[in-house]
């Protein structure tokens, strides 16, 4: 027997065994992991760092080869409630809210339920047109701490915002 056949030979046996034991390899995967997760984090790093032009293209062929695909799959995404929860999170962020992530979770779950605005009681709308009754997150620009819910015309009025900050 030569060297190929008995390489052959192997490969054939470890096929069937996988195919046989599908849990049992599944368990050892997970275990070896867990064990090497250091070890793996280092060698992912390793191999990307080495192969960052062919990953670069590689992604780029992907993206051409699937544009349609993914533009589908991110239209879909983005009417998701996690999409809308995460972008509208965002939008404080950039707008310069800083509170902790428990708060801001909080904030958000207030956001979407709140049917009023706390200074003048308006009934609020969420149409992301910014009208004047739409729901807007206000806070202190100089603290970057919440204040309240506020429609858009109470958003506007600076008179009572020294009060809260």
């Amino acid at each position: 027997m030569t060297i190929e056949e008995r390489k052959q030979k192997i490969k054939e046996y470890n096929k069937t065994y996988r195919e046989k034991n599908k849990e049992k390899v599944k368990q050892t995967n997970k275990e070896y992991q867990k064990k090497n997760k250091e070890k793996r984090k280092q060698y992912d790093k390793t191999y990307r760092e080495k192969n960052k032009e062919i990953i670069k293209q590689h992604k780029k062929q992907y993206y051409e080869e699937n544009k349609e695909k993914l533009e589908q799959q991110h239209k879909e995404y983005r009417k998701t409630p996690q999409y809308k929860k995460s972008n509208t999170i965002s939008n404080w962020k950039q707008r310069g809210l800083k509170e902790t992530k428990e708060k801001i979770e909080e904030l958000y779950e207030i956001y979407t339920t709140i049917k009023f605005c706390e200074a003048c009681d308006i009934e609020l709308t969420r149409t992301g047109t910014r009208c004047s009754t739409d729901i807007n997150l206000d806070h202190c620009h100089t603290t970057g701490r919440f204040r309240l819910m506020l429609c858009g015309n109470c958003n506007r009025h600076d008179n009572w915002k020294e009060y809260f900050c």
